[in-house]
């Protein structure tokens, strides 16, 4: 599993403790940083996190892309699999719908 860490930058921490100069300061995403087993991921624009008694925490990250390589197989089987989910749930609907 992948160790997820975020903290608090040392400049965001001193406004906060600066009240006087700094009374509304909420902190944004780009006061915090985010590591995954050590590394800071670049890009990043969104990070959603999870949790609940019954599992491990999970976290979903979203990044920008600025190249992007896919092979032709993989688009080839992604299409296959789009097309057989949409089958699959029209199937469904049919059986809901009219027995």
């Amino acid at each position: 599993m992948a160790k997820l860490e975020i903290r608090l930058k040392e400049e965001a921490k001193k406004k906060i403790a600066d009240k006087k100069r700094h009374s509304m300061y909420v902190p944004k995403f780009s006061d915090y940083d985010i590591l995954i087993d050590g590394h800071e991921p670049q890009l990043l624009t969104s990070v959603e996190l999870s949790f609940d008694n019954e599992s491990f925490p999970h976290a979903k990250l979203s990044f920008l892309v600025d190249d992007l390589k896919v092979d032709g197989e993989f688009l080839t089987a992604l299409k296959a699999k789009i097309e057989d989910d949409k089958k699959s749930e029209i199937e469904a609907a049919k059986r809901h719908y009219f027995g």
